[in-house]
């Protein structure tokens, strides 16, 4: 009687989903239900990690989208004027580039566009210090040149010149063989930078043409106000008449014998004007003018 309800009792264990005790002992740290449901979870968890483990490299580009961050940049054609365009440019041949950027060449030293008629705003300014009504030469016959020269440094420089036009040439291609020469100037200005003051002009040693004044001493035109006489390198090259010297700093160039940088001499500077048919200052008789030089010789 006894052992059918034993039975009776272990078949309705069973029936509710108890394992029968194994050893002698029963696992009491949670309900079966939850071990059952525990288990299933870890096992798939663990079965989807370990075929995720077995996943390679290869069979992981084959899923992923084409083109899902499996490159740096963009695989089809850049639109025009991308940064690749810009590549090319700045990978353009160097020689091309310099093409397209050179600069027009400068002028030389005889180039004939160096002759240049007076603007309006200069011609303001001459009327205001070297030309007035009365003077013999009208500023339309004047020209303008850019001279190249060196300076007693030997450094290159240009500067301007006002001439007569019917001059303009020869004291361009005089100039010019003074610069490749190396025949050094001290400045070459126009007066009118000076207020049409020959005094100050001279003092400066600036090398100047046209100046509608009289002669030094005289009512008569000085040749310069026909534009047709150069002065150069006033101090190494001095007036002298009477004991007065002018600028007075040229005294010590009055010693011809004793050639120094920026004196005009025979052979030399002077040769260059004696062959366009100018006649030299040094040349005088009742007074000496170094510096100057003339198409009519006075």
């Amino acid at each position: 009687m006894l052992g059918a309800v034993v039975v009776a009792a272990l078949l309705a264990l069973t029936a509710c989903g108890v394992d029968e005790p194994t050893g002698g002992e029963v696992d009491t740290t949670e309900p079966p239900e939850a071990q059952e449901s525990a288990g299933v979870d870890s096992g798939t968890e663990a079965q989807e990690g370990a075929e995720a483990a077995e996943t390679t490299p290869e069979s992981a580009s084959e899923s992923a989208p084409e083109g899902a961050g499996l490159e740096e940049g963009p695989t089809e054609d850049p639109p025009e004027g991308s940064a690749e365009d810009a590549d090319d440019e700045a990978t353009e041949d160097p020689a091309s580039s310099q093409e397209q950027t050179e600069e027009e060449p400068a002028l030389g030293a005889y180039d004939r566009e160096r002759i240049s008629r007076i603007s309006d705003d200069f011609r303001a300014t001459m009327e205001q210090t070297t030309w007035e009504p009365g003077c013999p030469v009208a500023i339309d016959d004047l020209r303008k040149l850019t001279l190249r020269y060196v300076n007693f440094d030997d450094v290159e420089h240009e500067g301007q010149m006002i001439v007569h036009v019917d001059v303009a040439e020869d004291v361009l291609d005089v100039f010019g063989q003074l610069y490749e020469d190396r025949f050094p100037i001290e400045r070459i200005e126009p007066i009118e930078h000076f207020d049409g003051d020959d005094d100050a002009s001279m003092a400066a040693n600036n090398s100047s043409a046209f100046n509608c004044r009289p002669i030094t001493g005289s009512d008569s035109w000085s040749e310069h106000s026909y534009g047709w006489a150069v002065d150069i390198n006033p101090i190494q090259n001095p007036y002298e008449r009477d004991g007065e010297v002018l600028p007075p700093e040229g005294e010590p160039y009055l010693d011809r014998s004793d050639v120094r940088p920026g004196m005009v001499t025979r052979p030399g500077a002077v040769d260059l004007f004696d062959q366009v048919g100018w006649g030299w200052g040094g040349d005088w008789d009742s007074l000496v003018d170094y510096m100057h030089f003339s198409l009519t010789g006075r």
